[in-house]
């Protein structure tokens, strides 16, 4: 689809609530976050863009205490209703009304940041809200994907219109990242990180593109960040 100048949350608000179905049942950590999990601060974690509770089963697993937030009304409903137990609440990652310093770590799955109006000002708000020494990992959608580069896509504006759904598709606006991203982030987590997708996984036997994508990680499909909040300011 096309192009647009801004992200607007509201927006993809709408689609996520039309296909909260696509998600209602899903729950598994993707390699990459399985390798990532091990580097997440222990304790009390906010998964902003909760969804339908993906990654909740397997982070309770691990120890986490889970606060979940969702822009979605029906992806909380969803994500409750399998999960009566965890305090999951509608609300905005980029305004939250949490105190400062209660969380342990952030976790944004699914390219929830993509999805929001300024990423800047929600990287702030989320290492707020963490505790000193807090850690926050969170992924997004390549804008230099060799698929996209080959297509033209990658020239385009980073901020695209796509088409989200299944029966009836809304429009969905996503904002694309590259790695080099990293060093405008480390204004805000100086020592933010990022990988291609393929890089963090640990299994048997990868095929040529996974071998490609090792090699030269910024045109993976996904990048997926990682920093910490200092422990003094």
């Amino acid at each position: 689809m096309g192009n647009s100048e801004t992200v607007s949350s509201e927006r993809n608000k709408k689609a996520f609530d039309n296909n909260v179905g696509i998600f209602a049942h899903e729950d598994y950590l993707r390699p990459e976050e399985k390798e990532l999990t091990k580097l997440f601060k222990s304790g009390k974690i906010l998964i902003g863009g909760i969804g339908g509770g993906r990654t909740v089963s397997s982070l309770k697993k691990l120890g986490f205490e889970i606060v979940g937030l969702d822009i979605s009304p029906k992806m909380v409903e969803a994500c409750k209703t399998r999960f009566p137990d965890i305090d999951v609440r509608v609300g905005d990652i980029q305004r939250t009304d949490f105190a400062d310093d209660t969380f342990d770590s952030v976790f944004l799955p699914f390219h929830t940041i993509c999805y929001v109006d300024d990423i800047q000002e929600t990287l702030k708000e989320m290492k707020r809200v963490l505790k000193p020494g807090g850690t926050i990992c969170f992924s997004m959608v390549n804008r230099w994907f060799l698929r996209d580069i080959l297509g033209g896509g990658a020239f385009r504006s980073k901020h695209v219109l796509t088409r989200f759904g299944e029966k009836h598709p809304d429009v969905m606006e996503t904002t694309r990242g590259s790695m080099l991203d990293v060093y405008a982030f480390r204004k805000i987590f100086p020592d933010m990180r990022v990988w291609g997708k393929v890089s963090l996984w640990e299994i048997d036997r990868y095929n040529w593109k996974d071998r490609m994508y090792r090699l030269v990680p910024f045109v993976d499909k996904s990048l997926y960040f990682f920093g910490r909040k200092p422990d003094t300011l």
